[in-house]
C-alpha cells in the first residue's frame, strides 16, 4: 500500500516533521492557560516547598513521596536505589563496574574517548519504575548514564540494548543526545535556568528547587507569602500579584496547557520558562503526526500525553487531568474500572453485555480495550490518552494498531474485525482515524473527509491541526478552501500548522493571509509566520507590518536558526 509522500520544496521542507521545522531528534521532556492572569505574577522569589507546607499541609503530604518529589535529587544512600556494591553489568560488549569509593557512588564505563573510565554518580533522576543517574562533564555539562536501574525487578538494564553507537556519534550517552542541561532539565526541576553560552559552548545551569516542587506549577511564592503575612490577607482584602498560578478552577484546556509544559512532545522557544503568557509563547507542541504516532493518532514513539488526550472525545467534553489524577500525588483518583465508572454508568458499561469478556479479567478492564499501552525506555509501560474504541477493521485495512490483538495475538485482524461486528453491528460512528489513514495511505478519495475533520468546529485543536498536517501534506487543493479560515482559527495550534501549508502558496496569497499572523498573540505563530515570510522583501511587508515583522523575525533568528536543533518531551 502505497504511503502519501511529501511534495517537493519548502512545503515538504516545512511538514516533513509537522512541527519539526524547529525540530528534530528527541528530548525527554505547568503554563499558565486562561482564568487567572489578572492575579497571577510571574515576578517574586522561589521560596521551596517548606514555605507552602504550613498553609497547604494536605497538598504537601500528598506530593511528598510523589514522581514530582522524587524527579531529581543528589545522590546519596537515602535516594540511590541501584546496587553499587561492587556489581557487574555487561551489554554490546562492555562490562560495566557499579562500586562505592570514599562514600561516593561511581560507575566503571565507556568514556568519551572509548576507554574505560571511572565516573561518580552526582544526582538521581526519577525513581519508578526506573532511576537514572547523572554524571559530571566539563563545560557545567552533566550526561544521563544510559545504564539504569528497573526498581521494580532490582536490576540494571540498558536504556539502548539494541545499537551500539561510536563515541563520536550525537547519541553516544556522553553526548549532545544524553546532555541533561539541554534534554530534560527543563522537567524535573523548579525554576531552572539553562544558562547556555554559545560562544564557550558551556552552560551554567540553575535552579531553585531540586525537583518538581509547589512552585513548578504555581509559580513563585514570596509574593504570595508577603501576602498572607500582611494586614490586608487579615483584612480579607484581595491585593493583586499576590497569588500563584491558581490551578483549582481551570477549564481542561487551560489546565491541560499548564500540565503539557512537560507532558508532551514539544520544543522549547524561550530561554526560561516563567508562567507568563501562553503554552504556546514558550513551546511548541508536535502534532500527533506518523513517525511520532501511527497514522490514526495512537501513540508510536515516546510521545507524553498530550497529543493523545486533546485528541480524544473526553478532552472534547470537557475532561481535564485532574479528574482522573490527583495532581499532587499523582496517583489515579480511583482503582480500576471504578475510575471510569465516575462518569460513565457502570451498569451499563462495566458489564458482559457492553465488553462481552468476563467480570475481573484483562478484557473487561476499561483500559485494556480504550487506553492500550507500550512500553517506553525498557521498562515504563505508558496508556494511550486518546481514549479511543478499538477498531481491528482499520487494521486489517491500515496495519495500526488495535487494542484487541494485545490479548489475541493468534487471531488475525480480520476475526477480530469480524467479532466486533457480530457484538456491536457493521456501523461505526465516524472517526477522523478512518479518513487520516486512507489519506496517509494513498486513497486520494479520502481529502474531501480529511477537510471536513479540519473544517469542523466541534472537534479539537489537535484533530484539525492534524487534519491540515495531512492536506499540506497530500498536496490537496482542499486545503486552500480552509486555510483562509484556519489562520484565523483561535486555537494557536492550528493557526501555526496552518501557516506551515500556507508556506507554498503564492507570495501575494501569503502576504494578504499571513502578515496578519506576524502581530499574533502567541509567539510561536508570530515566528512561524516569519518564517513563512523569510522570502519577502521589507518592502512588500505593509508600513503598519513592519515593526512586528522584524520582532517576529529577530525572534526566530535568535532561538531557531542560531541554536542547536532539538526535540523536548516528558
Amino acid at each position: 500500500m502505497q504511503k502519501i509522500t511529501l511534495r517537493n520544496g519548502l512545503l515538504g521542507f516545512l511538514l516533513l516533521g509537522g512541527t519539526a521545522l524547529y525540530t528534530a531528534q528527541f528530548f525527554w521532556a505547568c503554563s499558565p492557560g486562561n482564568g487567572f492572569a489578572e492575579t497571577a505574577s510571574s515576578g517574586g522569589e522561589y521560596l521551596g516547598e517548606t514555605a507552602c507546607r504550613s498553609c497547604h499541609e494536605p497538598e504537601f503530604k500528598d506530593w511528598l513521596g510523589s514522581h514530582h518529589d522524587h524527579a531529581m535529587e543528589e545522590a546519596t544512600d537515602s535516594t540511590v536505589l541501584g546496587d553499587f556494591n561492587g556489581v557487574s553489568f555487561s551489554s554490546k560488549g562492555i562490562v560495566s563496574q557499579f562500586f562505592r569509593r570514599d562514600g561516593r557512588f561511581m560507575v566503571r564505563t565507556e568514556g568519551p574517548n572509548g576507554g574505560m573510565e571511572d565516573f561518580e554518580i552526582s544526582y538521581t533522576f526519577g525513581f519508578f519504575p526506573l532511576q537514572q543517574y547523572l554524571i559530571q562533564f566539563p563545560g557545567g555539562r552533566y550526561q544521563c548514564l544510559p545504564l539504569a536501574w528497573d526498581s521494580r525487578e532490582g536490576k540494571w538494564f540498558d536504556l539502548q540494548p539494541v545499537e551500539k553507537f561510536r563515541t563520536d556519534d550525537w547519541m553516544h550517552w556522553t553526548k549532545g543526545s544524553m546532555t541533561w542541561n539541554s534534554m530534560c532539565a527543563d522537567c524535573h526541576s523548579t525554576n531552572l535556568q539553562k544558562n547556555y553560552d554559545p560562544v564557550a559552548d558551556s552552560y551554567q545551569t540553575t535552579w531553585s528547587v531540586i525537583d518538581v516542587s509547589c512552585e513548578a506549577c504555581h509559580g513563585p511564592g514570596s509574593a504570595h507569602v508577603a501576602y498572607v503575612n500582611s494586614k490586608a490577607y487579615k483584612k480579607g482584602r484581595r491585593a493583586p500579584g499576590s497569588f500563584t498560578y491558581l490551578t483549582a478552577n481551570l477549564d481542561n484546556r487551560a489546565q491541560m496547557d499548564q500540565c503539557a509544559r512537560c507532558h508532551s512532545l514539544r520544543s522549547q522557544q524561550s530561554a526560561a520558562y516563567d508562567h507568563s503568557g501562553h503554552f504556546m509563547d514558550h513551546y511548541l507542541p508536535e502534532v500527533p503526526r506518523p513517525g511520532l504516532y501511527h497514522s490514526d493518532g495512537q501513540i508510536s514513539e515516546e510521545v507524553y500525553e498530550y497529543g493523545s488526550f486533546t485528541q480524544s472525545k473526553m478532552f472534547q467534553q470537557g475532561v481535564k487531568c485532574t479528574n482522573c489524577h490527583n495532581p499532587h500525588s499523582l496517583k489515579l483518583r480511583a482503582e480500576g474500572n471504578d475510575l471510569c465508572g465516575q462518569c460513565h454508568s457502570k451498569k451499563t458499561y462495566d458489564t458482559p453485555a457492553h465488553h462481552f469478556h468476563t467480570i475481573g479479567s484483562e478484557g473487561a478492564a476499561c483500559v485494556s480495550c480504550h487506553m492500550p499501552g507500550k512500553v517506553y525506555m525498557g521498562n515504563d509501560f505508558r496508556r494511550d490518552h486518546s481514549l479511543r474504541v478499538p477498531r481491528p477493521d482499520l487494521t486489517a485495512a491500515y496495519g495500526t494498531p488495535n487494542a484487541c490483538a494485545n490479548c489475541h495475538a493468534d487471531q488475525t485482524a480480520q476475526w477480530l474485525a469480524d467479532a466486533v461486528v457480530k457484538w456491536y453491528g457493521p456501523n461505526r460512528k465516524p472517526h477522523y482515524s478512518e479518513a487520516f489513514s486512507a489519506l496517509y495511505y494513498g486513497d486520494r478519495s479520502a481529502r474531501e473527509r480529511v477537510t471536513q475533520w479540519a473544517s469542523d468546529s466541534l472537534q479539537s485543536g489537535t484533530i484539525r491541526a492534524l487534519a491540515l498536517w495531512y492536506l499540506g501534506n497530500a498536496g490537496a487543493s482542499e486545503a486552500e478552501r480552509v486555510l483562509a479560515d484556519a489562520l484565523k482559527n483561535n486555537d494557536p495550534l492550528v493557526r501555526h500548522t496552518a501557516l506551515g501549508v500556507a508556506a507554498p502558496f503564492s507570495k501575494a496569497y501569503r502576504l494578504v493571509h499571513v502578515v496578519p499572523l506576524l502581530a499574533d498573540p502567541v509567539l510561536a505563530v508570530r515566528a512561524q509566520a516569519a518564517f513563512v515570510l523569510s522570502d519577502v522583501k521589507e518592502d512588500e511587508i505593509p508600513a503598519d507590518q513592519r515593526k512586528a515583522w522584524k520582532e517576529a523575525d529577530k525572534h526566530f533568528e535568535r532561538y531557531w536558526r542560531r541554536r542547536p536543533i532539538l526535540r523536548l518531551g516528558g
